[in-house]
């Protein structure tokens, strides 16, 4: 409302989870549902209030899409019904329950009620949005099949290129749509006229007129859109702030470092990271409550680093099931899809054509579920709420399932009991996942009353000071943990003066530890905001090493305030969480007092180092 991409431009305001870049702080969990909650806030300021009630905002958003899929899935397809053959028998009772059952599937789906029954803080509230706008964007998409218009294209495209302003991960679901609607057009356009098609070459590709190609064109300017925002607010195009974000607490060292510089699980191998996704998906987990590091949380866990956080149901088998079905009902219907094409338009066997539907929408579920299988296989960090994307393509799946077992019952009173059986299923599967819930940890994980408390330890910082200004860095002795964060002004240049932790050296070798990070400078790199420093030099100091980088390429990065991300050990040693240096001292220009540990006095160097068997053994 103040007309900025940003919660504030001053340095002191930055909280956890929260990234400094563009010039403030910035929230990273994207600008769609603050754009959703825009009118409400309006409302509530013009009445006097402070803030528009999330819950009730959400609430009316949920009507929306009730909305929605009330008219595509019902009122729509009566209308049409009633059209072509009379309200003889698509309007009876059977039907309309068959219908509303069908509604029912993808507006309750079990994951999604778990959701809403969760702590529900930010995190799962972007997880809340992400749902509604995937399924709203499948009842758009059959919404054209049902009558392929130039508005209601247009409308679908718009929606599949923004929908990543929600969350990154519905660009997947936004190619989905776009990939499927083509195919839609494509299909229909043998049966235009011939002489048209030969003539043009759009009609060649299913688009009825040139109009038709700012479809494409709409999705290309939505992500266009995102990219000039993230640019805006990240200082890059493709970064959406989880690369920049800062958080409280050692636990969470393991995952700033995983997602600034590299980590262990990068390297998993397929099968190993195919069976943790699936233990992640599907199998039941034990809530880790905050160690985000334990073993053995799920079957298939694989025993390689990662930060991990159960805390919610996800799916079961039975989901699992009803979803490869879908896709086998889906393929099955593509099959039938040349033999019947034309009737699956134009014919007044509305079968078919309900069966051309099964066909798009598992289709459009498969294209989504596939990238996102991929994507999560290997992503640095992983929780529970994460597998929630996958919520829209499997509830679409299992409805697409459902109407393939309505069209190939004959008898309107079985396909009413199949539709009983459906609605069984979903009140038991949403029951179980309300009960786990209700019994599970007590929501302390990213970020509880604990991480909130922290902060009042310390002293209220000035304008231009931060609580996350030497995250990871004891200013006392100067022990150093994996990951250390700084934030500087004016970065000329970056220089660290350490020593290997003797102490903590020693400490390991009488524990008879050995595969501890030892002390070689080389592992250490430095990232300001989302730039590697190209490191200049390695030099002797009377009791360590200097490291000197270069300053950064970027111009945005060379003036004003910056946070800078230092990796003190490599990527094969984060599993210890311990580092084993002592950084003293941090310099960044010629005219800023350095950083340092308390009374540190800077050692003077020797020759820099052209080999790192020159470095002294420890």
């Amino acid at each position: 409302m103040d007309g900025r991409l940003c919660l504030s431009n001053t340095l002191s305001d930055l909280q956890h989870d929260n990234a400094w870049s563009g010039g403030g702080v910035q929230q990273v969990w994207g600008l769609g549902v603050p754009f959703l909650r825009l009118p409400f806030e309006w409302l509530a300021w013009a009445c006097g209030y402070d803030a528009a009630p999330n819950r009730l905002v959400l609430g009316f958003w949920i009507f929306c899409a009730a909305f929605w899929g009330y008219r595509v899935l019902i009122h729509q397809e009566i209308e049409q019904a009633s059209t072509s053959f009379g309200a003889l028998l698509n309007t009876s009772q059977h039907v309309y329950l068959q219908k509303i059952i069908g509604l029912l599937l993808l507006l309750f789906f079990p994951a999604f009620i778990m959701l809403l029954s969760s702590r529900m803080m930010v995190f799962e509230e972007a997880l809340a949005y992400t749902y509604l706008y995937g399924i709203i964007e499948a009842f758009t998409l059959l919404w054209f099949i049902h009558k392929l218009q130039l508005k209601r294209w247009l409308i679908l495209c718009t929606m599949a290129g923004l929908g990543a302003f929600i969350r990154p991960t519905l660009l997947f679901y936004g190619f989905s749509s776009l990939v499927t609607s083509v195919l839609v057009l494509y299909e229909k356009r043998p049966y235009l006229t011939q002489v048209e098609t030969q003539k043009n070459c759009q009609l060649r590709y299913g688009f009825q007129s040139y109009s038709w190609l700012m479809g494409p064109i709409l999705f290309i300017l939505g992500g266009g859109l995102l990219f000039l925002t993230n640019l805006q607010r990240f200082d890059n195009g493709f970064e959406f702030g989880h690369k920049l974000n800062v958080q409280w607490g050692d636990a969470m060292f393991g995952s700033m470092y995983s997602t600034r510089f590299d980590y262990p699980y990068e390297n998993e191998s397929v099968v190993s990271a195919s069976k943790e996704l699936f233990g992640m998906l599907f199998l039941p987990a034990k809530y880790n409550n905050g160690n985000w590091y334990e073993q053995n949380l799920f079957p298939g866990q694989s025993k390689t680093f990662r930060w991990r956080e159960t805390y919610l149901r996800t799916y079961d088998m039975s989901v699992l099931g009803l979803v490869l079905c879908g896709f086998i009902a889906g393929g099955l219907t593509l099959g039938l899809r040349k033999q019947r094409v034309q009737k699956l338009f134009f014919d007044n066997t509305l079968t078919y054509s309900y069966l051309a539907e099964v066909a798009y929408l598992t289709l459009w579920s498969f294209l989504a579920v596939m990238p996102l299988v991929y994507f999560y296989l290997w992503t640095p960090v992983i929780t529970s709420r994460y597998m929630l994307d996958f919520a829209p393509a499997f509830a679409v799946a299992i409805f697409a399932f459902y109407r393939y077992g309505l069209q190939r019952i004959k008898k309107p009173e079985l396909a009413t009991l199949l539709g009983v059986i459906f609605l069984g299923w979903l009140l038991a599967d949403t029951i179980l996942s309300l009960h786990v819930v209700e019994h599970g940890p007590s929501w302390q994980t990213s970020v509880g009353l604990n991480t909130q408390v922290s902060s009042q330890h310390y002293q209220q910082p000035g304008k231009n000071e931060t609580y996350f200004d030497g995250l990871g860095w004891d200013k006392e002795s100067g022990a150093s943990s994996p990951i250390v964060t700084v934030f500087l002004h004016n970065v000329d240049f970056l220089e660290l003066e350490i020593e290997a932790n003797q102490t903590l050296i020693q400490t390991m070798s009488q524990a008879g530890e050995t595969d501890f990070p030892k002390a070689t400078p080389e592992v250490i790199r430095a990232k300001i905001g989302v730039e590697y420093l190209v490191r200049e030099s390695i030099s002797f100091t009377k009791n360590g090493w200097k490291i000197r980088f270069k300053g950064p390429h970027k111009k945005v990065y060379q003036t004003g305030y910056q946070v800078v991300f230092l990796a003190m050990i490599a990527k094969e040693d984060l599993g210890y969480m311990n580092s084993p240096w002592l950084l003293k001292s941090v310099r960044w220009n010629q005219t800023d007092k350095p950083k340092s540990v308390t009374s540190y006095v800077a050692s003077v160097e020797s020759p820099e180092l052209s080999k790192s068997s020159q470095i002294p053994p420890v």
